[in-house]
């Protein structure tokens, strides 16, 4: 894993602010805990990106999540009491998640409950100075989970690219045929093909408590893998995340 500053950053901030313009909305139908979801429906979205750009992209909606994608794509969501995703691919390719694919995933938890190891073995060894390594050590205590710190920490890429744009966000870069960071959240590798995207940890704010008295904390994965002819579209994709 190399942490570096301005390679990836320069990429999503060269998609600079344009005058406004609307693409469509997709509604896309999903699955939840009781099954399946119809597609929801929507009005054209306002976006800030050049006119011919927009002329090449849509927003699909999931049930929490809205993304930015090519245009003519199709798209399934999912959503559940902890997790929520939103996959964007090309025509006839079934959501297959190893060529070219644009997917969000919002794991939610909290740490003093049994639903955090999702977040807190992403959030310690990403964004440690959100959450220690001493917090997970505490939250294996508290649960009863047998087995080492290491063993619950999130893995770590050594092709991976890392810009921290802030403590709690950084934009990763995963060179084509290399596991990365979008692997922890169900997008393989692709042979041909690089990843890029963000990854973010929400966290509750000094005295922001939620009805269970711990907070609000969550990780959302963004990553996108365009074909050649359409990469240009992935810094205003990712804008849009941001």
């Amino acid at each position: 894993m190399k942490i570096v500053t301005g390679i990836v950053a320069a990429f999503i901030w060269s998609a600079a602010a344009q005058a406004a313009v609307t693409v469509p909305f997709v509604g896309c139908a999903g699955d939840d805990d009781t099954g399946p979801t119809p597609a929801a429906t929507g009005r054209p979205v306002t976006v800030e990106i050049p006119a011919a750009v927009a002329a090449k992209l849509a927003v699909y909606s999931g049930e929490d999540i809205q993304i930015l994608a090519p245009r003519g794509w199709d798209c399934a969501g999912f959503h559940s009491n902890v997790n929520a995703s939103l996959s964007v691919f090309p025509p006839g390719r079934d959501d297959d998640k190893s060529g070219p694919i644009v997917m969000e995933f919002i794991k939610e938890g909290n740490i003093e409950g049994g639903l955090g190891s999702g977040v807190i073995s992403v959030g310690a060894t990403y964004f440690p100075d959100i959450i220690s390594h001493s917090d997970l050590l505490d939250y294996l205590r508290a649960t009863n989970m047998s087995g080492s710190e290491e063993q619950f920490a999130a893995p770590v890429y050594s092709s991976d690219e890392l810009t921290y744009l802030t403590k709690s966000e950084l934009i990763f870069f995963t060179p084509a045929g290399k596991q990365g960071v979008a692997s922890i959240y169900d997008v393989p590798p692709s042979s041909t093909l690089p990843t890029r995207g963000i990854l973010r940890i929400f966290y509750p704010a000094a005295g922001d408590k939620s009805s269970a008295g711990v907070g609000y904390w969550a990780i959302m994965s963004f990553a996108e893998r365009l074909p050649a002819g359409e990469a240009s579209l992935g810094p205003y994709m990712l804008n849009f995340v941001k």
